[in-house]
Parts: C-alpha cells; structure tokens; sequence
C-alpha cells in the first residue's frame, strides 16, 4: 500500500506532522512543486532565477512587505525589518523541533 501526504506545506514540515511514519511515505508538498519518492526528489518545479530575483524586487519595493523562499531543505529570508528575523525564527523554532539556527541571506538580488 502506498502512502502520500499532500499538501501546501513544506516537505520538513509535513515530515514532522507524520513523524510516525516519516520514512514510510512519500510526499506531495509545496503545492504540487516538490514531489518525495522513496526519500529522494522525483519532480521539483523551479522559477527561473532571473524572473525569480526580478518578483523579489518587487515585493521587497512594497512598504512592509518581507520575503522568504522556500528550498527543499532550507528557507531564504533577506529581511528589511530586524523584528522579521525574530519573528521567522520563533516560527520555525514551532513548527520544526530540531530548527537550530536561522542563516540570513545577505547578498543583494
């Protein structure tokens, strides 16, 4: 019997929600954009870096606007405001257990 969980969320955190059976299961996850089978990644959809960097921008132009990415094993956070990181960071610390520690991405888009 073949088991999925599916959802929008991301692959570690629907991992945590069926700990019991985390390596049991593959994943549908990132709305359909990150797919898990067996353990290993059988479809994963990308945005082009370039289009990607030119929607940053954008967003980051926005008045209290923040962005996170999320990777398959990590998220990305450029923060304008030094309250996002702490906000980011106590998030992370309840939806992720073994969350230790937050690497800010620096460089400029």
């Amino acid at each position: 019997m073949l088991l999925q969980a599916e959802g929008g969320r991301q692959y570690t955190n629907l991992r945590r929600l069926f700990a019991p059976v985390a390596d049991d299961i593959d994943y549908i996850c990132e709305n359909g954009n990150l797919v898990i089978c067996h353990g290993e990644i059988c479809y994963k959809q990308t945005i082009e870096r370039g289009y990607g960097a030119h929607l940053m921008r954008e967003l980051m132009a926005i008045d209290g606007c923040e962005v996170l990415l999320s990777g398959v094993e990590a998220y990305y956070i450029q923060p304008k405001d030094p309250e996002y990181v702490n906000i980011c960071v106590i998030l992370l610390e309840m939806m992720l257990p073994s969350f230790q520690t937050l690497q800010i991405f620096w460089r400029n888009i």
